[in-house]
């Protein structure tokens, strides 16, 4: 099936943007008007969250939040981040072109370090971090047989620790019913335009083994993304399989006692990660280090000598408590999350320049880092029911993180691959040890029906022991050994105060001022030793503090809701990747230097001006930069701004169901257009090599089905006019590489057939 609609990687030929956005509005529209027009409308669906802990409707939570339903997400095909992101202002992503290994960023707070956005699948925490250039960022979660998604936006450090400095990510899983059997089957169609085709399956069965007192559940999905980069080892070789399988079980052992459990694992590998080569090496030996690609060169190419499969292995797993009594629940939770990340470059570059060997052959290697993590947590809390103003929440959290990281560079065949009896050229080890115990509390007090005070705090106790290792020297030789023991601590206090004023039952608004931080860490001295540089031991904590006004309201009978917030973010000490430089060889290290600034505007407009009719007008405004030069005024003067953040972003979302009037069938129209305006790549300002702007870009998605009761056909075409902007960038040494751009991913095409019994 061809679904190339286009001679253009951007767009139609004379097809401006103002087109591409009148199709999508066109599309949103037309049918309602020829077959729904004056028909009353009926309220948008109301949504329950537990953003604060506790149940709420969202229209009434006090902070920023959206949250996207089981359903809804279906109802767009969604599979990963990259399909719902756009619909919530202030978040972005920076993907490296690795599946399920991208960095969240949410109101423009980005740098090199940890985490600045806390992740959680139900209360398992599985925040990525990215302390080594070996990947192991931010997870993505397959979606399949989810309840919601919640976005908290803002700093969520006092309910949710220091990897929430600006904003918490919570995947729920829909949980098991005690009283009905039920289950569901689903399963669709992928091509990619230029790239291939894939297949995706997902199944759920819900058991209540004892009514009302004992079921499970069992939900299982199988996607395989297609691939479109090429390399001279394999055509679409970033094709991503993903498969997943997850149990949950729930016991009602009194009427107030419940006991949860939950088990998930999810597999992906591909075997390249998704970049281009704009340029390719110059094999005559003369001239500069790069030329054009030959003319006869696959449309999305990338100019490797060996191999870079990629491999993402993630087992998540909890055990729950819960007691509803008349005055306050009481919650015990204890997680696991296993994460075992292969991240794979080619290295013939940097081995030939630096040891002198020939690139094709014995200079012929990769450099992989298989990065093990495991992170333990438990909590437990109390949120009070008490009749009258004054309400409470009050835990204590712990958690134990081992990282264990290694870096190997190690030669390879002419077909690309590791070597039978492959020769070392590098060997390190890192290992980390980090802990955390925090306790947090929060008081809230209604003077009266419109007035309300929320303060809360968060004390925590941080360590972090490294232990690293040098086993093969850079050339093959000896390492030193074990490197001495590193340790980190940082206890500290957070806070935030938040005053809501509601002077009706669909208007509030409020003001809002927390703290987020991240924690310091330790500097792996024993490699900076193996590439004959020096370093400082560690980095210290970055933190900031945002000043929030927001606004919720709902209108005609909640056909129309209006929800947005203006902000500002001072964020001190932050954390920056630093060079240091032997003359020969460089070492990347993490360091803190600088202030940045943050203002900004998030609106969310949503309705449902008659039956079946539904839009969404999505913007944010983000001034992110630096108010003071980087101590090393190559990392970033005063007035840079923050790498891979949109001044602007802009997204039109609609969706139409209708009769048909034959077969009791419904017809089903969607469209969803998104603007993502410039970003700067690095936080650097010299040598320009360094540094480079992507282009604002427009992406445009089109929906076509019909459902009956029980099933659902659906067709998706995302990208339609296969606009492969570049969106980041990925390289293993700046300048000793051509130039590695990931991009949109071009138009693809889902059809996706499901039905419930």
């Amino acid at each position: 099936m061809a679904v190339d609609l286009t001679k253009s990687q951007s767009g139609p030929i004379g097809c401006g943007s103002t087109t591409r956005f009148s199709l999508c509005l066109a599309a949103a529209l037309c049918v309602p008007i020829v077959w729904a027009a004056d028909e009353p409308g009926t309220g948008l669906e109301e949504i329950v969250v537990t953003a604060t802990k506790r149940s709420e409707n969202i229209q009434e939570t006090p902070i920023a939040v959206q949250a996207f339903t089981g359903g809804q997400l279906a109802n767009i095909n969604a599979e990963g981040i990259g399909d719902w992101s756009a619909l919530v202002p202030g978040l972005v992503t920076q993907n490296n072109g690795s599946s399920g290994d991208q960095r969240y960023v949410i109101r423009g707070v980005n740098s090199a370090g940890a985490g600045t956005v806390g992740v959680y699948l139900d209360d398992v925490v599985i925040t990525g971090e990215n302390y080594q250039d070996g990947g192991g960022q931010a997870p993505d979660v397959l979606l399949f047989d989810m309840d919601r998604i919640e976005v908290l936006k803002g700093p969520q450090g006092t309910t949710f620790g220091s990897s929430s400095m600006t904003g918490t990510i919570r995947f729920i899983t829909a949980k098991p019913d005690l009283t009905d059997f039920f289950g569901s089957f689903g399963a669709g169609y992928r091509e990619t335009s230029g790239g291939g085709v894939g297949s995706q399956v997902e199944a759920m069965v819900n058991l209540p083994i004892l009514t009302d007192r004992f079921a499970i559940r069992l939900a299982g999905s199988y996607l395989d993304n297609p691939g479109y980069v090429s390399n001279q080892f394999e055509q679409d070789a970033n094709e991503t399989k993903i498969k997943a399988g997850r149990i949950t079980a729930k016991f009602a052992a009194t009427d107030k006692i419940t006991l949860s459990a939950l088990a998930m694992v999810q597999r992906t590998q591909a075997d390249a990660l998704g970049y281009v080569n704009t340029t390719g090496y110059n094999s005559t030996g003369t001239g500069p280090p790069f030329a054009p690609l030959p003319a006869n060169t696959p449309q999305y190419w990338q100019d490797i000598y060996a191999r870079e499969p990629q491999g993402n292995n993630m087992d998540m797993y909890e055990l729950g408590f819960e007691d509803k009594e008349s005055y306050g629940t009481y919650t015990v939770t204890t997680s696991r999350f296993d994460r075992d990340f292969e991240y794979t470059r080619d290295a013939s570059a940097v081995v030939s320049l630096y040891l002198g060997l020939p690139i094709t052959t014995t200079g012929r290697s990769v450099i992989n880092y298989p990065n093990d993590r495991t992170v333990s947590s438990d909590e437990a809390r109390f949120v009070s029911g008490w009749d009258g103003p004054l309400q409470m929440l009050v835990g204590f959290f712990f958690q134990n993180e081992q990282r264990d990281f290694e870096s190997h560079v190690v030669t390879a065949d002419p077909n690309g691959y590791v070597d039978t009896d492959p020769t070392a050229l590098l060997a390190r080890t890192q290992d980390d040890t980090i802990r955390e115990k925090t306790l947090f509390a929060e008081l809230s007090y209604k003077f009266s029906d419109e007035w309300k005070l929320t303060v809360g705090g968060r004390r925590y106790d941080i360590s972090d022991t490294e232990n690293s290792a040098a086993l093969v020297s850079f050339g093959g030789g000896p390492g030193a050994g074990e490197g001495p023991t590193l340790e980190f601590t940082d206890i500290g206090l957070i806070g935030r105060a938040n005053l809501e004023y509601r002077p009706t039952s669909n208007l509030m608004s409020y003001l809002q001022i927390a703290q987020g931080f991240r924690p310091g860490g330790v500097n792996d001295q024993t490699a900076a030793a193996i590439a004959g540089v020096t370093i400082p031991a560690g980095f210290s904590s970055d933190s900031l503090i945002n000043y929030e006004l927001g606004l919720k309201s709902s209108w005609l009978d909640n056909r129309l809701v209006a929800n947005g917030a203006a902000y500002f973010i001072n964020w001190s000490k932050i954390q920056i990747s630093e060079q240091a430089t032997s003359g020969s060889s460089t070492f990347p290290y993490t360091g803190n230097g600088g202030r940045a600034t943050v203002k900004g505007l998030e609106l969310e407009v949503e309705t449902r001006p008659i039956s079946g009719l539904e839009l969404g007008v999505y913007y944010n405004y983000n001034e992110a930069k630096l108010v003071g030069d980087i101590p090393n005024p190559s990392l970033g003067l005063e007035g840079d701004p923050i790498p891979y953040v949109p001044r602007n972003t802009f997204t039109l979302n609609s969706s139409y169901e209708w009769p048909l009037g034959v077969a009791s069938l419904t017809g089903i129209v969607g469209a969803q257009y998104s603007y993502i305006s410039a970003r700067v790549g690095e936080l650097q300002t010299n040598p320009p090599t360094f540094v480079e702007t992507f282009p604002g870009y427009e992406t445009t998605t089109l929906r076509l089905g019909v459902k009956r009761d029980r099933w659902s056909l659906l067709a998706n075409l995302a990208n339609v006019f296969n606009n492969t902007s570049t969106v980041a960038d990925t390289t293993v040494q700046q300048g000793l590489y051509p130039q590695a751009n990931v991009i949109n991913r071009p138009r693809t095409l889902s059809v996706v057939f499901r039905t419930s019994f």
